[in-house]
């Protein structure tokens, strides 16, 4: 993740981050961490994907900080897509194992996408 312009300059900033093993990029972890502040006082949107639903608050709260949950206008778990074609051979092994996938999966819901853009924009 490459470092970011200045906050100041946005109103609105969505963050997220694909999951895995039920825990978001070290890098937005840290970015998020590491400018509550700032990010406390935009128009907040954060967001997780992956392949698993089920107990997505479980998934905010282990991942960003308390003031970020408490501020963010949205939330949302947005699904995700397994393409094994674009995996190593270690990744569709685990994937496999855990999630029981073997072939492209795509659970990414147009709808959860508006409604969190809706939600964002209200």
């Amino acid at each position: 993740m490459s470092e970011a312009a200045s906050l100041t300059e946005y109103d609105c900033v969505v963050l997220g981050s694909p999951l895995t093993a039920g825990s978001i990029r070290k890098e937005v972890k840290e970015f998020a961490q590491q400018h509550a502040g700032e990010l406390g006082g935009k128009r907040l949107g954060l967001f997780v994907s992956g392949l698993q639903g089920g107990g997505e608050e479980a998934y905010f709260q282990q991942n960003f900080p308390p003031e970020l949950l408490a501020a963010a206008r949205a939330k949302a778990f947005l699904g995700g897509v397994f393409d094994p074609d674009k995996c190593g051979f270690v990744a569709r092994k685990i994937i496999k194992a855990v999630a029981k996938l073997d072939r492209y999966t795509n659970t990414i819901d147009p709808a959860r996408v508006e409604a969190f853009a809706r939600e964002l924009a209200r």
